[in-house]
C-alpha cells in the first residue's frame, strides 16, 4: 500500500509504519463540533460535513468521524469521552482532520474559564469559549503535539461559514468567524488556525474560504434552500454537508493530501456508505433511511437505478418495497433524493447483502448487514421511572438501574408543565398530571447557544448484571418545556466508558410551551455483563431566559436479559402471546395493556383485538406475565 508522505515533516520517522499499516486500513480520524458530526436518520433534517466525507474515498481507507456537537476545542480536549477515546483508535499513519470554532465563540472571544475566574460568585453558564490567540491556539498545539506523538499527522481544517450575509451579499466577517467588531483581526478564530499551522508546520484545509466562495454563489435565498436547515444559520442539510465535504475532496487532490485515495467529483454519492441495521428479532420487520445524490451525469438524461440483493428491498415512499426502483433525473444532475431499505430476517444469523446504485455508466455498491437474534428463552426486564414526585424508579427483571443524577442541572419541581399543558392523545394523560421540571443551575438559560452543551444533561441508566448480558430494546420518554417554546432537547444513549460514541435517538428543535412530547425507539443495543447504558438528555434554550424548565415524565428502559447467570429465580412459563394484532392469555385471567405512560389501554379477560391502538410500544400484563407488545 502506498501512502503519501510528501509535506509531512515527520516523514522520515513515519516510513517505519507502512508495513504495519499494510495490514489495516488507513484511517483518517476527524474531529469537531455540530458542522461537522454524524446525525441518525429521521431523528433531525441537520448532517454533518464529517458524515459525508467516506463517500469522496476509495480504496483500503476509512473515516472515523468523532466530531461532537456542542464541542469547543477546549471542551473536547478536556472531557473523557471525546480526545481521550480518539487516540485510543489512532495508529501510526493515520490522519487526524481537526476543525474547532463554532464553540470556541462563546462569550464572544473571551476564555469561559478565565470568565469564571473574573466573577467567582456567578454561575458562568457556558465555559466552552476560548480566546482566538490564547486558549484556542494553545489546544490546537495539543491536538497537533499528541497527534504527532502517535506517528499520525494532523491536518488543520478551517470551520465553515455561518450563513451570515452582508448587504453586498457576501458573507460578513462574523460569519467567516472573526468577531472584531472594529475591523481588526483580533478576534479572528480562522487567522489564528492559520498561524498556528504556519508555526508547527502543519497542513492546512481552508475550508473557511471554499464554503464562502460556495455559499456567495448559491446567495441567500438557495443557501436557505438547499444548503443549510430550517431556521438554521450554521448547521447544514445532507445536500449543503456533502457540498462541503466535496469542497475537502477536492482541496486534499490539488494539495496531494492522500490524493491517491480521493475521488472528489464522484458523480453519484449515496450515503450512508454502509448500511447496518444493527440487532433485530426474527420476523421483524427493520428500514433505513439513505439519500442518494448525482452531480455531473453522463447521458445528461436517464434513470438511477437502486438495487437491493434479498432479503433486502427498496422503496421510494416508504410503502411499496421491492427488489428496485428507478429515479428519473434530468441535466446531468439529480437533487439530493431520500429513499428506504428494508429488511426482514427469518432466523437468527448474520444477514448480508449489497445496495447498488448505479445509471448504467457509473455507480456505488453499499454493503449491507444485519443481525438476528433470537431471544425468547430470555428474561424480559423493565426500569420504569414515573417521575411525579422523586426520581425513585420501579425494576422488573435481572438488571440493575442507575439512579437519575445530574450535570449542571437540578430537579427544580414536581408540577405540571402548566395548566394548559397538552400530552399526545395516545398516552391517555390528562391536564394536572404531574412531571419532573428540570432547570439549569442558576436558573438561567444563557443567550446564544445553538447546540447542546456536552456537560449539562440529565442522566439515567440501566446495567447488565454478572454472567447476563442484556438487549435493550425499547426506549420511551415523554419530554416538554414549560413556560416558554424556546426549550430545545436532544437525547442520547452510550453503552461505551465515559459515554463514548453516542448515539441520537431524538433531537426537537421546535416545541410549543407546556407541551409533551413522546420520544420512542426501539435500538436492540447488547449490553454486556457489568456494562451500562447510559440515556441523558441535553436540554438548551433559543435565547436568554430565567426559571425555563424542561419536563420529563414516565421514563421506561426495557428488553430482555438472554443468560441465566442473573436469574435469581426460575423462569415461569409466559401465557401470554401477541398473534396479529390479537393479544391472548390464559383462559379466565383478566389481561391488561398499558402504554408507556402508564395509562390502562384495553383490559378483558379472553383475546383482546388491539388493531385500534395506534402504533407504539405498550405493555401486557396478565397475573404474574408480563409481554411488550409492539406495533
Amino acid at each position: 500500500m502506498k501512502h503519501n508522505f510528501s509535506l509531512l515533516c515527520a516523514a522520515t520517522c513515519m516510513l517505519s509504519f507502512f508495513a504495519m499499516n499494510d495490514a489495516q486500513a488507513l484511517k483518517v480520524h476527524t474531529i469537531g463540533d455540530s458542522t461537522m458530526a454524524n446525525y441518525e436518520e429521521g431523528t433531525t433534517d441537520k448532517r454533518g460535513w464529517g458524515q459525508m466525507l467516506n463517500q469522496f474515498f476509495m480504496g483500503d481507507i476509512v473515516v472515523n468521524n468523532r466530531a461532537k456537537s456542542g464541542s469547543s476545542s477546549k471542551s473536547f480536549y478536556n472531557e473523557a469521552p471525546y480526545w481521550t477515546t480518539v487516540k485510543q483508535q489512532i495508529a501510526a499513519g493515520d490522519y487526524v482532520f481537526i476543525q474547532f470554532a463554532h464553540n470556541d465563540e462563546k462569550n464572544d472571544g473571551v476564555d469561559g474559564d478565565e470568565l469564571q475566574a473574573q466573577y467567582p460568585d456567578s454561575v458562568i453558564a457556558d465555559t466552552r469559549g476560548t480566546s482566538p490567540f490564547g486558549t484556542y491556539k494553545e489546544y490546537l498545539r495539543k491536538y497537533i503535539d499528541e497527534t504527532r506523538e502517535l506517528n499520525a499527522t494532523p491536518v488543520l481544517v478551517t470551520p465553515i461559514v455561518r450563513k451570515y450575509f452582508g448587504s453586498d451579499g457576501k458573507i460578513t466577517q462574523k460569519g467567516r468567524h472573526n468577531l472584531s467588531t472594529d475591523g481588526s483581526h483580533d478576534l479572528d478564530y480562522v487567522l489564528a488556525m492559520k498561524e498556528v499551522a504556519d508555526e508547527k508546520g502543519v497542513l492546512l484545509i481552508d475550508h473557511t474560504e471554499m464554503t464562502a466562495q460556495l455559499v456567495e454563489e448559491y446567495g441567500v435565498d438557495e443557501a436557505t434552500a438547499q444548503l443549510y436547515c430550517a431556521d438554521d444559520n450554521t448547521h447544514t442539510s445532507a445536500t449543503g454537508a456533502m457540498l462541503f465535504a466535496r469542497l475537502v475532496a477536492q482541496d486534499m487532490v490539488r494539495q496531494n493530501i492522500l490524493a491517491e485515495y480521493v475521488n472528489a467529483e464522484a458523480s453519484i454519492i449515496v450515503n450512508p456508505s454502509t448500511v447496518d441495521f444493527g440487532r433485530g428479532y426474527p420476523n421483524a420487520v427493520k428500514t433505513y433511511e439513505c439519500t442518494v445524490m448525482g452531480m455531473d451525469l453522463v447521458p445528461a438524461e436517464g434513470n438511477i437505478t437502486i438495487s437491493a440483493t434479498e432479503p433486502f428491498t427498496v422503496s421510494a415512499d416508504g410503502v411499496a418495497f421491492q427488489s428496485s426502483i428507478d429515479i428519473p433525473y434530468t441535466d446531468g444532475a439529480l437533487a439530493l433524493t431520500r429513499f428506504i431499505v428494508r429488511c426482514v430476517g427469518s432466523e437468527a444469523g448474520i444477514i448480508t447483502g449489497e445496495l447498488t446504485v448505479t445509471n448504467g455508466n457509473v455507480g456505488n455498491t453499499i454493503p449491507m448487514t444485519m443481525e438476528v437474534v433470537d431471544l425468547t428463552d430470555g428474561e424480559p426486564f423493565s426500569v420504569f421511572w414515573e417521575l411525579t414526585k422523586t426520581s425513585d424508579y420501579v425494576v422488573e427483571g435481572p438488571v440493575t438501574p442507575v439512579d437519575e443524577s445530574w450535570s449542571k442541572m437540578y430537579a427544580k419541581s414536581y408540577a405540571s408543565p402548566g395548566s394548559d399543558a397538552v400530552w399526545p392523545e395516545e398516552s391517555g394523560i390528562e391536564v394536572g398530571y404531574k412531571t419532573q421540571r428540570n432547570c439549569i443551575e442558576g436558573d438561567t438559560w444563557p443567550a446564544g447557544e445553538i447546540d447542546a452543551v456536552s456537560d449539562r444533561y440529565i442522566q439515567f441508566g440501566v446495567t447488565a448484571n454478572p454472567g447476563s448480558e442484556m438487549t435493550v430494546d425499547t426506549i420511551g420518554i415523554y419530554i416538554g418545556g414549560s413556560g416558554g417554546s424556546g426549550m430545545i432537547w436532544r437525547v442520547e444513549y452510550s453503552v461505551e466508558e465515559n459515554f463514548a460514541n453516542q448515539v441520537v435517538i431524538s433531537e426537537n428543535l421546535k416545541n410549543a410551551k407546556n407541551t409533551m412530547y413522546a420520544i420512542e425507539a426501539m435500538p436492540m443495543v447488547k449490553v454486556s455483563a457489568g456494562q451500562t447504558l447510559l440515556l441523558r438528555v441535553y436540554p438548551w434554550y433559543n435565547g436568554e431566559a430565567n426559571g425555563k424548565t424542561i419536563c420529563l415524565s414516565n421514563l421506561y428502559i426495557g428488553g430482555v436479559v438472554s443468560s441465566s447467570g442473573a436469574v435469581n429465580a426460575p423462569r415461569q412459563e409466559n401465557n401470554l402471546r401477541y398473534e396479529g394484532t390479537t393479544l391472548r392469555g390464559e383462559a379466565g385471567v383478566a389481561m391488561m395493556v398499558y402504554n408507556l405512560a402508564g395509562a390502562c389501554v384495553a383490559y378483558g379477560v379472553g383475546d383482546l383485538d388491539l388493531h385500534a391502538l395506534p402504533q407504539g410500544v405498550y405493555v401486557a400484563r396478565s397475573g404474574e406475565n408480563t409481554l411488550k407488545i409492539v406495533r
